[in-house]
C-alpha cells in the first residue's frame, strides 16, 4: 500500500495500514518527519588556548592554540580545513599550533573550520601576554661612618634590576623622618649628603629604586658622622667589591675592575689591587680586592663570570672548476673561528660534484653554543672539448674496390667514459690514399674533429710467366741462331693485365744458351720477373782439306799440313794415321812401311822418305769443331819418278765422320814388270793393285 505524505510538517505521524495481513488483522506503523536542515548542518569550532586568558603568556614565549575539540553536526561530515589567525597579523594552518607574540597585550586568536561542503564555523581564543618582571635591588653603597668634614655621598648605583628587562629609572632618596618617601628629599643614583651630614651625629637614610615597570625596592642605612676627634675617624679603608659578568674579547678572556667604590673614611689615598689581576679567563673566577691606605686595610672579594656570547665565524670556499668527470673534485673548504678556541665546523658539501651549479653551507659552532652559518656556491663548468678518435686502415688491394675496418669513437672527461661520434668513413675504398672524418659533440656543446687516413696498397708482385725456352739450330754458314724472343704475359689484382718487357729481346743469338728475363712492374712500384732461355746448338761438322801433292823421292823430306773450316769454330785438326804400300808386278798390294819414313805432329805430316816410286802413303785427319762435331779426312800421296813421267795423282779427299778411306790405286805409270817397287830405269812405275791400308802411327 503507498501513502502520500506530500506537504507534510516534520513531526511524528501514525497513519493507520487498514489492509489485513493473511491472518486477517489490521497493522499499525509510525513515521517521523525530519527537516531538510539537518541534512545541511555544517562544522562546530571549538578552540583552547594554553595559557587561557585566566593565565598570561610571558612576552616572547609560545602560546599553544588546540583546535582538536571541534566537531561536526552531521555524523558522517568531515572537518577538512583548520585556520588561524592570531590577532597580530599572523596566520597559520593545522588542528593544532603554536605563536609566539612579539609585543604585550590582550589577543583575540580566531579558529576557522571548513567541511568538505565548504560550510565554516569560527571560535575565538583570547591570551593575555604580559611582561614578566623581577623587582628591582635596592643598595645603598658603604662606607656609612664618616668623620666630620668628610665628603659623604649617597651612593645608590650598586643597585640592580634583577629582572634585566628595562633597568633601573629612578633613585630616590628619604633622609627626613619618618623614612616613608611621603616626601623625596634627593633624586639621582648619587647624592652629595656633606653638606646636610656636617654635623657630627646618626643619620638615617633610604632609597627607593623603581624599574622600568614601576616596580620598588628599599633599602634604609644609618649614616654616622664621628667627631673629628674621635680616633675611629682614623679608620681602615673600606673594600666593595662588585660581581661582574662580562663577555669575552677576541682572545677569549676579560679584563675588568671588580671594584664597587671602595673607599677611605678619612679619605686618605687608597692603593687598590686585584688578586689574581687581569685576564680573567672564560668560565668564574673568585677575585680578593685589597684596599689600604698605606696603613690598613680592607678586603672583599667577588666573582668575575667571562661569558662567551659572540658567535664564531664561518668561511666556506667556493669554487668555479672545470670539469673532470661525472664527479669533479672542487674546493669546498669549510672552516670556522672563535674568540674562545676552534668551533666545530660542519658542512653540506660534497666532495665531489657533477656539472652545473651547486650550494652548500658552512656552520661554525663554539663550544658555548653559537653558532654561525654561511652559504657557499661551486660551479663545475665543461669547457673541454671531447676527443675523437679514429682508427683508419691499410689493407692490402683485393680488386677494383677493397673493403675496410675503420672506427670512430669519442670520450668526453665530463661524461666520465664514451659518448656517441659520427663518421663518414666508407666501407670500401680504390687503390691509394683516402681520409674519413670522425667528430663528437658534448652534452656541453664543445666539439672535436679528427681525420683519419685509409691506405689500399698494393705490396704484392704481379703475376709473371714467361715462356718456354727455344731451341735453335746455327746456321750452316753462320754460328747464330734466328728465332723471336720467347714471349712472356703478366697481370695484376689491382690493375689486370700488364706490359713485360724482355732483356734482351732479338732475333739473332749467339752459340749456346742465352738467358732472357722478362719483367713487368704495377703502378705501386712492384715487379715481378721470370726466366726463359734461347739455346743455339751447332749440328754442322767441320769441312777439312787434306793439301796434298804426289813426291818424287828426291823431294823429300815434305810437310803436309791439314786445314779446315766450321760455321763456328775449329777445334782440333789432327792426323791420327797413316800407311805405306805398293802394288807389286802380281797386282798385289805390299806394305812398304819399312821403306817409308813419315813423322806426325798434330795437323802436320812430314815425308822424310817417300819409299820408292808408285809407293802410296797414306794418312787420316780427324777434324772437331767447338761444338765436339767431327770430321775423318783420308789423305795421301803417291810417290813419283824423279823425271816426272808417270801419271801420278795424289788422294785429297775427305770422308766425314768415320767414312771409308780412299784407295786410289797405282798411280803412278811404270814398269808393269816392276814388282820391287823399285823405280825403273825410264822412271816408270808398275802399277800395283790395291790393297788394304795399315801403317804406322
Amino acid at each position: 500500500t503507498l501513502i502520500s505524505l506530500q506537504n507534510r510538517t516534520t513531526g511524528a505521524f501514525a497513519p493507520r495500514n487498514r489492509s489485513a495481513d493473511v491472518t486477517g488483522l489490521a497493522s499499525q506503523w509510525s513515521l517521523i518527519m525530519l527537516a531538510s536542515q539537518l541534512f545541511e548542518q555544517g562544522p562546530v569550532a571549538q578552540c583552547e588556548s594554553d595559557p587561557s586568558i585566566d593565565g598570561t603568556l610571558d612576552l616572547g614565549g609560545n602560546a599553544e592554540f588546540d583546535g582538536s575539540g571541534s566537531f561536526h553536526l552531521d555524523p558522517i561530515g568531515e572537518i577538512v580545513s583548520y585556520s588561524w589567525t592570531f590577532g597580530d597579523g599572523a596566520t597559520a594552518n593545522g588542528q593544532i599550533v603554536s605563536h609566539a607574540y612579539a609585543a604585550e597585550g590582550i589577543y583575540q586568536a580566531r579558529l576557522t573550520v571548513t567541511d568538505a561542503n565548504g560550510l565554516t564555523d569560527s571560535a575565538l581564543c583570547p591570551i593575555d601576554v604580559r611582561r614578566n618582571n623581577i623587582p628591582p635591588n635596592a643598595e645603598i653603597a658603604r662606607p656609612y661612618t664618616y668623620c666630620e668634614g668628610d665628603t659623604i655621598t649617597l651612593d645608590g648605583s650598586a643597585s640592580r634590576d634583577l629582572g634585566e628587562d628595562g633597568g633601573i629609572v629612578a633613585y630616590d632618596w628619604d633622609y627626613t623622618l619618618p623614612l616613608n618617601f611621603a616626601a623625596i628629599d634627593a633624586s639621582g643614583a648619587q647624592v652629595d649628603a656633606t653638606a646636610l651630614f656636617a654635623a657630627p651625629g646618626v643619620y638615617d637614610v633610604g632609597l627607593r629604586v623603581t624599574d622600568t615597570d614601576g616596580e620598588h625596592a628599599f633599602e634604609f642605612a644609618s649614616f654616622e658622622v664621628l667627631s673629628a676627634a674621635d680616633p675611629r675617624c682614623n679608620q681602615p679603608p673600606v673594600a666593595r667589591c662588585q660581581d661582574v659578568t662580562i663577555d669575552a674579547d677576541a682572545q677569549c678572556g676579560a679584563c675588568v675592575d671588580i671594584n664597587a667604590g671602595s673607599s677611605d673614611p678619612d679619605g686618605d689615598a687608597l692603593t687598590i689591587t686585584a688578586e689574581p689581576g687581569c685576564d680573567f679567563p672564560l668560565g668564574s673566577t673568585q677575585v680578593t680586592l685589597t684596599v689600604s691606605d698605606g696603613k690598613l686595610q680592607d678586603t672583599c672579594t667577588a666573582t668575575v663570570t667571562v661569558v662567551d656570547a659572540s658567535a664564531p665565524t664561518a668561511t666556506c670556499q667556493g669554487d668555479r672548476v672545470e670539469c673532470g668527470g661525472p664527479a669533479t673534485a672542487v674546493n669546498t673548504a669549510c672552516t670556522g673561528s672563535d674568540n674562545c678556541g676552534a668551533p666545530t665546523v660542519t658542512s653540506t658539501a660534497q666532495g665531489t660534484y657533477g656539472p652545473g651549479s651547486h650550494s652548500f653551507d658552512c656552520t661554525a659552532t663554539d663550544a658555548a653554543g653559537n653558532s654561525t652559518t654561511e652559504f657557499c656556491t661551486v660551479e663545475v663548468i665543461d669547457s673541454t672539448a671531447p676527443t675523437a678518435a679514429c682508427t683508419g686502415d691499410v689493407q692490402e688491394c683485393t680488386g677494383a674496390l677493397t673493403a675496410v675496418v675503420t672506427t670512430c669513437t669519442a670520450e668526453d672527461l665530463c661524461a666520465g667514459g664514451e659518448i656517441a661520434a659520427q663518421s663518414d668513413a666508407e666501407a670500401a675504398y680504390a687503390l691509394g690514399n683516402h681520409s674519413f672524418t670522425c667528430g663528437a659533440v658534448d652534452a656541453a656543446g664543445n666539439s672535436d674533429a679528427i681525420e683519419c687516413a685509409v691506405l689500399i696498397a698494393d705490396t704484392l708482385a704481379p703475376s709473371i710467366e714467361c715462356a718456354a725456352p727455344v731451341t735453335v739450330s746455327a746456321e750452316a754458314d753462320r754460328c747464330v741462331g734466328l728465332v723471336a724472343t720467347p714471349g712472356a704475359t703478366a697481370s695484376d689484382i689491382c690493375e689486370g693485365d700488364l706490359a713485360t718487357a724482355a732483356n734482351p729481346d732479338q732475333g739473332e743469338w749467339v752459340l749456346g744458351t742465352t738467358a732472357v728475363t722478362h719483367t713487368t712492374a704495377d703502378s705501386s712500384g712492384n715487379g715481378a720477373s721470370c726466366e726463359t732461355a734461347v739455346t743455339v746448338i751447332d749440328d754442322t761438322a767441320p769441312t777439312a782439306a787434306c793439301n796434298a801433292f804426289d813426291i818424287a823421292p828426291n823431294q823429300a823430306p815434305t810437310a803436309f799440313t791439314a786445314t779446315a773450316t766450321d760455321n763456328c769454330s775449329v777445334e782440333s785438326i789432327t792426323v791420327v794415321a797413316y800407311d805405306c804400300w805398293k802394288i807389286n808386278g802380281a797386282g798385289k798390294r805390299m806394305s812398304k812401311l819399312e821403306s817409308c819414313e813419315v813423322a806426325i805432329d798434330g795437323d802436320t805430316i812430314t815425308i822424310n822418305d817417300v819409299g820408292g816410286v808408285g809407293t802410296h802413303i797414306d794418312w787420316t785427319v780427324v777434324t772437331v769443331d767447338g761444338s765436339g762435331n767431327s770430321t775423318t779426312t783420308e789423305c795421301g800421296i803417291t810417290g813419283l819418278h824423279p823425271n816426272g813421267n808417270g801419271d801420278n795423282v795424289g788422294c785429297n779427299q775427305g770422308v766425314g765422320n768415320g767414312e771409308e778411306g780412299c784407295d786410289p790405286g797405282n798411280s803412278n805409270q811404270g814398269n808393269p814388270d816392276n814388282t820391287n817397287d823399285e823405280p825403273s830405269s825410264d822412271g816408270t812405275g808398275t802399277p800395283g793393285n790395291p790393297g788394304k791400308k795399315g801403317g804406322k802411327k
